[in-house]
């Protein structure tokens, strides 16, 4: 099932989002996926350094398959970091990434090409956020 979701002249500008932008992982989530793990830090810091590892090779794929209008990939690959990405606490990354699902399911890529940067911009946002929740895992 695929929705339509129109982008906003910049997603993160969007008064619903507009928190998100100082604060780029939701605590409470983070906190629920400790818990999940039962406290097991070494788990924990595994799973956000996965994380880490993985998604800048998302992007690039999601980037790439707009640049080819690849819609299937962005599909499947947007899908792929908006689940990662909510799981860890990244709502606004994970938001973007529904609406370029969306694209990519309804094969209208033609505003895509706007979103990379915010893409990358996001990430990059996440990725300083989550290094700052390690150092304080790591001893």
């Amino acid at each position: 099932m695929c929705l339509e979701l129109e982008p906003s002249q910049n997603i993160l500008q969007s008064g619903q989002n507009q928190t998100l932008k100082s604060v780029k992982i939701d605590a409470k989530i983070l906190q629920s996926l400790q818990n999940m793990l039962r406290g097991d830090r070494v788990a924990f810091v595994e799973l956000i350094e996965c994380y880490l590892t993985e998604t800048p090779r998302l992007v690039q794929d999601i980037s790439t398959a707009i640049t080819t209008h690849d819609a299937q990939t962005l599909l499947n690959t947007a899908h792929q970091l908006k689940s990662s990405s909510a799981s860890v606490g990244a709502i606004a990354l994970a938001q973007l990434c529904k609406v370029l699902e969306a694209q990519g399911c309804s094969s209208k890529l033609e505003n895509s090409l706007e979103l990379i940067s915010q893409l990358y911009q996001e990430y990059e946002q996440v990725k300083t956020a989550l290094e700052k929740e390690l150092a304080k895992e790591i001893p």
